[in-house]
C-alpha cells in the first residue's frame, strides 16, 4: 500500500525520508522497515485532535485509496472526524488505512525470524567459545610441555651457566636444545617463574650477584694494571726523549696526555722523510656562484677504503713511501722497543652540497705506531 506523507525534520530523519515542509510525497509502505511502520502507527494514534485536525507540526498521511479525491478537494483536506478543511497542514486519515493488522503480522514475522537469529547467534557464539576454550588449553598445554624441556636442559648446565641467564626474565629453547635468555613473549619464551621454583630462582640469583661482582673486581683490577703500565710507558718515554720541562711536569702529574702523544709521533714517524697528506679544502672542490656567497661554502667529504685503485703516479709515490717506512723502522725500534707500526692505504672523498658535482679524491697512507698502550699516527700523501 502506498501513503502520502509529509513529516517533521526530526522524524524525516528518523524515517530516512525527504526532510519537512517539501509536499507530500509517495511512500511505499513494502519498502519501510518495520521500526518505520511503527513509527507511522504511533503518529497516527496521537496526532489527531478533534474538528481541527492535528497538529502542523506532527506527521500526517493520507491512505492511497483517498489520493486523488484528496487531490480533487485542491488542498481541502479530510479532518481527523471527516469534516474539510482548507489546511493541507491539517489532514488526516484512520490508523486503520495503514493495515495494522498488516503491520502486526510483520512485527510478528520479524519477532519470529529474530528468535530464530537470536538462537543462531547463541549456538555460534557457544561454539566460538568452546574453540577459543580448546585452542587456549592447547596453548597452556605446549607452554607447560615446553617449560619443562627447557628446565631439564637448564639443570644439565653448571650452575655458573645457569646464573650467568639470569639477565632477563625469560628463557627459551633452540632447536639444537641449547637454552638462551631473552625477553620475548610468545610461546617458546618462557618465564623463569614457570621453569624454576621460587628457592632455585634466588639461589641463582645470589649467585648472578657473585659473579658480576667477581667480573667488577676483575675488570677493575685489569684496567689499573693497564693504567700503571700506561704510566710506566710514558715515564720511560718522557724520561729518554722527552724535556726538561715534559721531565718535571710529569713527576708532578702536570703533563697533559696530548704532549706524550705528540712526543710519542715525533720519536717514531719523524725519521719518516715524506710528505705529509694535505686536507682537502672547500677550494677545492667546484662550487655554484652563489655557493654560500663565495664565503662559507657547503662542503661534505668522507674517509674510506680505496675502492678505485691508484694512478701510475700515486703507486709510485706508495711504493717509494713504503720504503722511507721500512727505512725508519730500526731506528724507530730502537727507540721504541716492541713498537707496532701498521699502515692503512685510504682516500678522503669530497663534494659541494650545492650542485650534483663529481667528487674529488685525495688518497694518503696512514702510519700508525703503537706502544704499550700509547699510539700515535700521521698520514703521509701520495700526490
Amino acid at each position: 500500500m502506498k501513503i502520502w506523507i509529509n513529516i517533521p525534520s526530526a522524524d524525516a530523519i528518523r524515517l530516512a525520508l525527504p526532510r519537512a515542509g517539501a509536499t507530500a510525497i509517495e511512500v511505499d509502505l513494502a519498502t519501510l522497515t518495520t521500526e518505520e511502520r511503527l513509527l507511522l502507527i504511533e503518529h497516527t494514534r496521537t496526532i489527531g485532535n478533534g474538528n481541527t485536525g492535528p497538529s502542523v507540526d506532527r506527521a500526517f498521511c493520507v491512505a492511497g485509496a483517498d489520493q486523488d479525491a484528496h487531490r480533487a478537494l485542491h488542498g481541502v483536506s479530510i479532518n481527523y472526524d471527516g469534516t474539510r478543511s482548507s489546511n493541507w497542514n491539517g489532514h488526516l486519515v484512520t490508523p486503520t488505512t495503514l493495515d495494522q493488522a498488516g503491520l502486526l503480522a510483520s512485527l510478528r514475522e520479524r519477532e519470529q525470524q529474530l528468535s530464530v537469529d537470536l538462537a543462531e547467534h547463541g549456538a555460534r557464539a557457544a561454539q566460538i567459545a568452546a574453540e577459543k576454550a580448546a585452542r587456549e588449553e592447547s596453548e597452556r598445554l605446549e607452554y607447560v610441555a615446553t617449560a619443562a624441556q627447557i628446565r631439564v636442559a637448564l639443570l644439565a648446565l653448571p650452575v655458573a651457566s645457569q646464573a650467568g641467564l639470569r639477565d632477563c626474565e625469560r628463557l627459551r629453547l633452540d632447536h639444537d636444545g641449547a637454552v638462551h635468555s631473552n625477553n620475548y613473549s610468545d610461546r617458546n619464551c618462557i618465564r623463569w617463574t614457570d621453569v624454576c621454583t621460587a628457592d632455585e630462582i634466588a639461589m641463582l640469583d645470589i649467585e648472578r650477584a657473585r659473579m658480576l661482582a667477581e667480573q667488577q673486581v676483575e675488570r677493575e683490577r685489569r684496567a689499573s694494571e693497564q693504567a700503571a703500565a700506561k704510566e710506566t710507558v710514558k715515564t720511560l718515554l718522557v724520561t729518554h726523549h722527552g724535556t726538561d720541562s715534559q721531565r718535571q711536569r710529569l713527576a708532578e702529574g702536570l703533563l697533559p696526555e696530548h704532549e706524550v702523544t705528540t712526543l710519542l709521533r715525533c720519536v717514531a714517524l719523524d725519521p719518516v722523510k715524506a710528505s705529509l697528506y694535505v686536507k682537502l679544502q672547500p677550494s677545492d672542490v667546484e662550487h655554484d656562484d652563489d655557493c654560500g656567497d663565495n664565503v662559507d661554502p657547503k662542503f661534505s667529504g668522507t674517509v674510506e677504503d680505496v675502492d678505485d685503485g691508484l694512478s701510475t703516479s700515486e703507486y709510485a709515490a706508495l711504493v717509494t713511501l713504503r720504503a722511507k717506512v721500512e727505512d725508519a723502522l730500526p731506528g724507530l725500534r730502537d727507540a721504541l722497543p716492541n713498537a707496532a707500526v701498521t699502515q692503512t692505504l685510504r682516500q678522503h672523498r669530497c663534494w659541494c652540497d650545492c650542485e650534483d658535482s663529481a667528487a674529488i679524491c685525495r688518497r694518503g697512507l696512514l702510519v700508525t705506531v703503537t706502544w704499550h698502550g700509547l699510539e700515535a699516527s700521521r698520514e703521509y700523501g701520495l700526490a
